[in-house]
């Protein structure tokens, strides 16, 4: 099995969960994107991503755990503007060009909250509320629309039956 797997969603939602069970199965490359503070997450996005398109065309499966619109949706939510608004155009046409498969995971809301608390104090990355994260997930999955309007995934909300919807699909456990 080759190709490029995005799994995106709230902490708390079974990515990291859902990527140990595709490396154990399947021996997939997986790739990590904490929160590291300071750091310019458009290039290493770019970076990732172009190491997962060469890994995928050597005929491996490459898992990313986070990429770009969770870093909208982090951004947005707590920060007021994305981590990577600029570069995010370019990080979504990229993922097409690899015809990566991004997956919203997206558990029925409370979910979320419940697995971040017990899990808070294992991962450097876990913030100390997800829940704003876990709405703005909801609804670009289950309306197509988001009430936040100052990310790239706005782009996505407001194209629900745009060129993305066939590299996308959602698990929700």
């Amino acid at each position: 099995m080759a190709g490029i797997l995005i799994l995106e969603g709230a902490d708390g939602t079974g990515k990291t969960t859902l990527a140990r069970h595709l490396v154990e199965r399947h021996g997939a490359t997986y790739l990590h994107h904490g929160y590291f503070p300071g750091a310019d997450w458009g290039r290493r996005y770019l970076v990732s991503l172009r190491r997962a398109g060469e890994l995928a065309h050597a005929g491996r499966l490459v898992v990313i755990d986070r990429c770009w619109l969770s870093a909208d949706a982090y951004g947005t939510c707590y920060r007021g503007r994305s981590d990577v608004a600029r570069r995010g155009r370019g990080l979504h046409r990229l993922s097409l060009a690899y015809a990566a498969l991004t997956t919203l995971c997206v558990p029925p809301l409370g979910v979320a909250a419940v697995t971040h608390a017990r899990l808070r104090g294992e991962r450097s990355e876990m913030y100390t509320d997800v829940s704003a994260v876990e709405r703005w997930f909801h609804e670009l999955a289950y309306t197509g629309r988001l009430t936040t309007r100052v990310c790239y995934g706005d782009l996505l909300a407001e194209h629900p039956r745009g060129p993305w919807l066939p590299y996308s699909a959602l698990y929700d456990w």
